[in-house]
């Protein structure tokens, strides 16, 4: 099988990333795309949700899509989570599956900062999931050539959903029917996620 790998804090997961997965997956004739909650990213602040319920989040997301799955591979391991590692694991676990990792373009000026960028292309060729007309980074050229050409942008539709701007909305009690699957928005509301403490600090 030829498999996407799209890692994410999804802190909600929204339909932004159900969109972007889609796309990858026609694009670049996957299979199917393997979400994976990551347990705490090396580059962003800490989650407003728990493990568990931000596992809970993806796994309501794509009940019933054959074409997506659930992986708790990082969840599974200590934090935090490095690609370069994940890959490593599904590689062996999986031997005779070809993978792809995706990855938003906004993270492209981020890739040489990660644990082993070389070694994660050298494994892995990735795809960048860019808006139309927005530019590649230039920190790519901290980058061998080899390394670079391993990198695919990918256009897909403008999609103005974020994760921060969903939970701003929840604090604010703004509706996000309609920014996230209606199975996630009603976890959402059930387990009180997001909301400002009574203190008036945050969750």
């Amino acid at each position: 099988m030829r498999i996407g790998i799209l890692g994410g804090t999804f802190d909600p997961i929204h339909r932004g990333h159900l969109t972007a997965a889609e796309e990858a997956r026609r694009a670049q004739r996957l299979d199917r795309v393997l979400f994976i909650p990551a347990n705490r990213s090396p580059l962003k602040p800490s989650a407003r949700a728990s493990t568990a319920q931000r596992v809970a989040m993806v796994q309501l997301a794509i009940e019933g899509n054959a074409a997506c799955a659930l992986s708790t591979v990082d969840v599974e391991r200590p934090s935090p989570s490095y690609a370069v590692d994940t890959v490593a694991l599904l590689q062996s676990r999986w031997p005779n599956d070809e993978f792809v990792f995706l990855m938003g373009a906004d993270q492209l000026a981020d890739l040489p900062q990660w644990r082993a960028p070389e070694k994660l292309l050298e494994a892995v060729p990735v795809v960048a999931l860019t808006r139309p007309g927005a530019a590649s980074a230039d920190a790519l050229q901290a980058l061998s050539p080899a390394a670079r050409a391993r990198i695919t942008v990918q256009e897909i539709p403008v999609i103005d959903i974020s994760a921060s701007a969903i939970r701003e909305r929840v604090a604010a009690g703004q509706t996000i029917r309609g920014l996230a699957p209606g199975p996630v928005v009603d976890y959402i509301e059930e387990h009180g996620l997001y909301l400002p403490k009574a203190d008036g600090g945050s969750e």
